[in-house]
């Protein structure tokens, strides 16, 4: 979330010595993230910085635990979660759960860019990720793809009386302004999602870990230009694809070939990767409007930026159109 919450900082400065016995001496709100319930923040004790993730609701564990698992293996891109005083990955007090791990000074890939060095080393990441012989006591922990696009039916109901939709909010009556000159676009990708649904539930696939979320702003470079690999709360079992999604669409040629060079080679499989282009522009989709429209659970900033990532993915190049210009055969084998 980019907008601080209501919650004192001497209460979740609390929390921190109670779960990890850390008495903080400054806390400091790092806008970061799209999460509407989740907020970081930066706590300096004594000589050390901390960064602290603070969520409400009932947990996420996996966000916390894979992470862990993965440093436990040698993964050195992972940053591994600091114990509780009672060894868990994650602490909770007072309806609060609080992720903490040292602060590491850097930038997104995002928006520093990556060498080609980076590149290479990020898919020599990712394959070694994709490799991961797990346990069944690990994978019994994971969700599992299932294929079921989780905001389909949401975002279909509003596109279908959008043309009749009015909000007095201008952020809102923005948006949608935005969707009724989309909609036609909106309609096709409904259209085709459920159509890649059904097609892709025919075949068993291999299921591997993924990041799920795998962008290069969740890519940290460090200032002595370290790697991390950071926010692991979309982890899950699922076709490589899943997380290849995301370099196909943000790499160039140049950077996919070094990307590749340190992955190894690969078959990607058409309908899968269609499947998850248009899947996760239904997710963005309903997202962004989710938050552009909940004028109570959502600050006046963070409805801004929605607005913004809203309106970005059907311009030029972008998520939506890169989903439409797929030509993979929608028909049913």
């Amino acid at each position: 979330m980019i907008e601080k919450p209501d919650i004192p900082d001497e209460v979740i400065l609390r929390a921190l010595e109670v779960c990890y016995s850390i008495r903080g001496e400054t806390i400091e709100f790092v806008p970061r993230g799209l999460d509407p319930a989740a907020w970081a923040y930066r706590v300096n004790a004594g000589d050390m910085s901390y960064f602290l993730k603070v969520s409400k609701g009932s947990p996420d564990q996996t966000g916390a635990w894979i992470p862990r698992f993965l440093a436990q293996q040698g993964m050195k891109q992972v940053i591994a979660p600091l114990p509780t005083n009672q060894g868990e990955a994650f602490g909770i007090l007072n309806r609060l759960n609080l992720r903490l791990q040292p602060f590491i000074a850097g930038e997104r890939a995002m928006d520093a860019g990556m060498s080609t060095e980076q590149w290479k080393e990020f898919g020599a990441f990712l394959g070694r990720l994709h490799s991961q012989e797990l346990a069944t006591n690990i994978t019994s922990q994971l969700r599992r793809e299932t294929f079921t696009p989780r905001r389909l039916e949401w975002v279909a109901q509003m596109n279908a009386r959008i043309h009749v939709s009015e909000n007095p909010d201008p952020i809102a009556a923005e948006m949608i302004s935005v969707w009724r000159e989309n909609h036609a676009k909106i309609s096709a990708l409904l259209e085709r999602t459920a159509a890649l649904a059904r097609r892709v539930r025919q075949a068993e696939r291999r299921m591997v870990l993924c990041h799920g979320d795998i962008h290069t702003g969740n890519i940290l470079l460090a200032e002595d230009q370290r790697m991390y690999v950071v926010d692991w709360d979309d982890a899950k079992l699922a076709p490589k694809e899943r997380d290849l999604m995301f370099v196909l669409a943000e790499a160039n040629a140049e950077e996919k070939d070094r990307f590749f060079a340190g992955y190894g080679e690969t078959d990607v499989e058409p309908l899968a990767l269609a499947y998850y282009q248009h899947d996760w522009c239904v997710e963005d989709i309903g997202a962004f409007a989710v938050e552009i429209l909940d004028l109570q659970a959502t600050g006046e900033d963070t409805r801004a930026n929605s607005l913004y990532w809203f309106r970005s993915l059907f311009a030029p190049g972008k998520s939506v159109a890169t989903a439409l210009a797929n030509d993979v055969d929608l028909m049913p084998a």
